[in-house]
């Protein structure tokens, strides 16, 4: 009841406890900054990441289909390249 109705006192109180509601808040304003940071980090991580899998990703499917290729003309001796460049 008091920080209702003697809001001056009641904030003398919380500084005399040291635990003032600015102090508090401004505790609070430095820790979401930091986290905001560390997120803005992280995020930026995340995107690098994304970028490397897709490159991967493709990187393999390349992969995959030379794969095949050289699975059917080692199964099969009627299957020739047709490459231009190996005459």
């Amino acid at each position: 009841m008091i920080h209702n109705h003697y809001p001056t006192v009641a904030e003398a109180i919380r500084d005399a406890q040291g635990r003032s509601s600015r102090a508090q808040r401004d505790v609070k304003q430095q820790d979401l900054l930091t986290e905001r940071e560390k997120n803005r980090t992280l995020r930026e991580e995340i995107d690098e990441l994304r970028a490397k899998v897709a490159n991967l990703a493709s990187i393999n499917e390349v992969l995959i289909a030379e794969i095949r290729v050289l699975k059917a003309k080692q199964s099969d001796p009627k299957v020739i390249d047709l490459s231009f460049g190996k005459l």
